[in-house]
Parts: C-alpha cells; sequence; structure tokens
C-alpha cells in the first residue's frame, strides 16, 4: 500500500514539475517571440526634408508613393518611388464634404486611395487613373451621416473590407470589434471586453474601453484584419467568414500601464498616460503576404516615444515571426503588396523629417 502510494506521489509530483516546465516555456516563447528573432536592415533617403511639410501617414500604390500631412496645404502629395519626383497634390482641411479635419492612416484598395477623416469617420477617395492629371477628382466614399447616433458615437477607427462590410473597432463593451452592415446601417459587436479588460473600474466603460485603442490593416484577399494595440504590447488577428469575425492569432505581452486617473469639475472621470507609461505598437501595415508593426516598448522616461527602430513582421497566420532593427527610426511604415520594399516617415540628425526606404529583397 505504502509503494503504491509512493509510487502515485512520485507520477504526481513528475507530471507537476512537467507541466510547469511547458508553461514557463510556454510563456518564454510569448515573451520573446520576436525579439529572439532580430535581422538588421539599412535604409536609405527617398525624399529628404527639403521637400516635405509636416508627414503624418505614408501609403504606397503601384509606382505611387503617398504622403499625408497633418496640417499641410494641400493635406495629400503623390510622388514617383522610383523616380523620387513629385507627382500632384491634393485635398485641403476643412469641414467641406469633400474635406478632412484630421487625417488617419491611408488605405488602399481596388485601384483607390482611401482617405480616412480620424473625427467624422468618413471615406474620401482618389481613383489610381487620376492621380498623374492636372486636376485630382476626390470623391465621397462613405460616410455615417445617417447612422444610428449610439453606432456613431462607439466607433473608434474603420477600415472597408468589402462592398458590404466595414471593419470597426468600438469602444462598447458589447465588442471591441464590429462589422458594420452598409446595406442596412447596423453594426455587429464580437468579443465582449471581459472583467480583466476593465483595468479602472471606477472610470466608464467606454473610457476604460479607449485605453485598448488601436490600428488595423486589413487583406480583403483572403478576409482578414490585423491589429495593434497603442498602449499595449498586443497584436491580433481576425478572420471574417460567414458574417463573423472570428479569431486566428494573438501576441499579448503587457497591457496599458502608467496611467493616471483624473476628476474635472462637472464632467466624468478621466484617463492620461503618463511619462511611466511603456508605448506598444504606432502603425501596422500589411502585404499580401505579411503584417509589420512598429514596435516602441519603452516609456518617455526610456526615451524617445514618437519614433521607433523595431519593426515586428509575421504572416497573416501569426507565424514566420521576427524583429526589424532599423538605422532610421520611424514613425509611420508602409510596405509594397510583393514584400520587396518597406517604405517610413523618419527624421534626420536634425530632428527633421525624411522619408526613407528599405530593400527587403532576400529578408521576407
Amino acid at each position: 500500500m505504502k509503494t503504491t502510494m509512493k509510487s502515485r506521489l512520485s507520477t504526481y509530483l513528475l507530471l507537476m514539475f512537467f507541466l510547469v516546465f511547458l508553461s514557463n516555456c510556454s510563456q518564454k516563447e510569448e515573451k520573446d517571440v520576436f525579439s529572439d528573432n532580430i535581422k538588421e536592415l539599412n535604409g536609405n533617403v527617398l525624399i529628404p526634408e527639403d521637400f516635405l511639410q509636416d508627414p503624418w501617414t505614408i501609403s504606397v500604390m503601384d509606382s505611387f508613393l503617398f504622403v499625408g500631412n497633418m496640417q499641410g496645404v494641400p493635406m495629400v502629395e503623390a510622388y514617383n518611388r522610383f523616380s523620387k519626383e513629385q507627382v500632384n497634390t491634393f485635398l485641403t482641411l476643412g469641414q467641406g464634404p469633400l474635406e478632412i479635419l484630421a487625417l488617419s492612416n491611408f488605405q488602399t484598395a481596388n485601384g483607390r486611395l482611401l482617405i480616412r477623416d480620424l473625427f467624422s469617420k468618413k471615406i474620401l477617395s482618389v481613383n489610381k487613373s487620376n492621380i498623374s492629371k492636372d486636376s485630382v477628382i476626390v470623391e465621397p466614399f462613405f460616410t455615417l451621416g445617417d447612422y444610428d447616433e449610439n453606432i456613431v458615437a462607439s466607433i473608434e477607427k474603420m477600415v472597408y473590407m468589402n462592398d458590404t462590410y466595414n471593419i470597426v473597432y468600438t469602444n462598447d463593451s458589447e465588442g471591441r470589434l464590429g462589422l458594420l452592415d452598409k446595406r442596412n446601417k447596423t453594426l455587429s459587436h464580437f468579443y465582449p471586453f471581459t472583467e480583466a479588460d476593465i483595468l479602472f473600474p471606477e472610470l466608464d466603460a467606454s473610457r476604460n474601453n479607449r485605453l485598448f485603442s488601436c490600428d488595423m490593416t486589413v487583406n480583403t484577399t483572403n478576409n482578414r484584419v490585423a491589429l495593434s494595440t497603442h498602449m499595449a504590447d498586443m497584436l491580433d488577428i481576425y478572420e471574417y467568414a460567414n458574417d463573423e469575425l472570428k479569431p486566428v492569432w494573438h501576441h499579448h505581452g503587457f497591457l496599458p500601464n502608467g496611467v493616471k486617473v483624473m476628476a474635472f469639475e462637472d464632467s466624468p472621470l478621466q484617463a492620461f498616460y503618463t511619462n511611466k507609461s511603456v508605448f506598444g505598437h504606432h502603425d501596422i501595415v500589411s502585404s499580401d503576404k505579411n503584417v509589420y508593426a512598429l514596435f516602441v516598448g519603452i516609456s518617455a522616461e526610456e526615451g524617445d516615444i514618437y519614433f521607433t527602430d523595431r519593426v515586428r513582421v509575421f504572416d497573416w497566420n501569426g507565424r514566420n515571426r521576427f524583429e526589424i532593427k532599423t538605422n532610421y527610426p520611424l514613425k509611420r511604415i508602409a510596405v509594397t503588396p510583393d514584400d520587396k520594399t518597406l517604405y517610413g516617415i523618419s527624421k534626420d540628425e536634425d530632428n527633421q523629417f525624411i522619408i526613407v526606404y528599405f530593400d527587403l529583397t532576400g529578408l521576407i
């Protein structure tokens, strides 16, 4: 009897040790999922600071490189990325139907440059066939003007998926992701915020949820969307299928941190980031095969949080993961559909904006 009990106890302890060992290995693999495989990459200047205004975002389509300015006039500059010459400029700042209040990230789809307004959440478009003409035609593409006001208020970010749906990121506790049906003007929620996501119970739900604000990039060929969280080490891939969004892969490291909650007279409690807050990701873009995310990973106390030399790369299944370390610090990025060239908004030694490029041949 004693021998049997001893045998069972030994087996139990051995099993527990094995499970702990596996758990530690799994945790270590997740923690070092990118930094264990670092590839250095040197780039070159494409457009020097003399030709730029205040670049905020960039995108590439065919031979064109688009540079979007935060306050510049005009707001969008189109360059030939091979000759490096400026081809055209267009779009003005304003509240008109064909103007933008605050430029969000670009998106390209079906031969069009999609220009998203961060405040009004509308989308304008420019057909690539018009870029080289004397007068660029800017057209309305999508607006939330006649949608339910609760839907409009809940949407934080939005990307075009197809003619039926836009994918949105919301501050609604019913689901952080949503499918915005453009046929009947409804919003279907997916992946509700859980108790673990409520970092500050004293805040209302929408302000808690905004701590997980993110950028998104889509692959309309295989109906997938990738998310990178601004103030957390979180990357997620979802697949659109049968009118649903289904998880494919995620990497979750640190959560939003270093946050201070403050009260103001006659207003709800607000959450503010501090110089101790560690930043997550600045930008996320994709090619047909891979996703590229700019990762910061430091706080303002530790260094420059607005530029980073770390680009995380993974495919649309979350595999083939590695990190690129660049010789230029980057604020925003763009990549060609064939994974041959990476472009970025950077700064020179005088802290002036420049546009740089990197040859990815042999690296991807």
